[in-house]
């Protein structure tokens, strides 16, 4: 591995400078098809009310914004950076008044109870530090009956497991059984989980009810 990629892959869970902002805009579109495929299991409303934890570079906050015309999309993300670059690519929106995003971690988020009528998070579950915890403050900003949507690049698959290894060396990323996911959610108070995967590419969707 160059040295080149292994600054990439060590900006990943919190991108900075400018090599962070390369992440981030490398992110925006490698990260399409996965998620297009992840949302394909949800039913958006137009006027949700969405929160996406872990925004990056804010390309997920822009398909909301088409897939919820009505509504009001929030992005938080613990990097400046990628405040900064995902508050550049949604201008318009933020200018209208249809997304606000700011910098806030995960584990303590800035909004009320009952808040959000789904909570998306992509590729970003790896870095947060206590699971159970923070997926326990996810469940209470949501509404009763909302949506949360994790999907990952991926997730522990024996036919990936030297490389999820190899990376879990690299960067501190914590990685899981789709059976492991299912009771994380469970022990934080959600229901209907379902998990769909595609083992050839090792994605992971997984969405949950409050």
């Amino acid at each position: 591995m160059s040295q080149e990629r292994l600054e990439f892959l060590k900006q990943c869970p919190k991108p900075c400078g400018e090599i962070g902002r390369k992440v981030g805009e490398e992110m925006n579109l490698h990260h399409r098809e996965l998620r297009e495929w992840g949302f394909s299991y949800i039913k958006f409303k137009q006027n949700y009310t969405v929160l996406d934890a872990g925004c990056g570079g804010g390309d997920t906050i822009s398909r909301l914004v088409a897939l919820c015309p009505q509504g009001k999309i929030y992005g938080i993300d613990y990097s400046d950076e990628m405040v900064r670059l995902a508050s550049e690519n949604n201008a318009e929106a933020i200018k209208s008044g249809h997304v606000k995003i700011q910098n806030a971690s995960v584990s303590s988020l800035p909004f009320s109870d009952s808040f959000f009528d789904m909570v998306s998070a992509l590729e970003t579950t790896y870095f947060w530090p206590d699971l159970d915890a923070t997926l326990k403050e996810i469940h209470r900003v949501m509404k009763k009956n909302a949506v949360f949507t994790m999907i990952n690049e991926t997730y522990m698959n024996e036919k990936f497991r030297m490389e999820i290894e190899e990376l879990h060396r690299l960067i501190d990323l914590k990685v899981y059984t789709p059976e492991e996911y299912e009771s994380f959610f469970s022990k934080a108070g959600f229901s209907n989980i379902k998990i769909h995967t595609v083992e050839e590419k090792n994605w992971l969707a997984l969405s949950a009810v409050k």
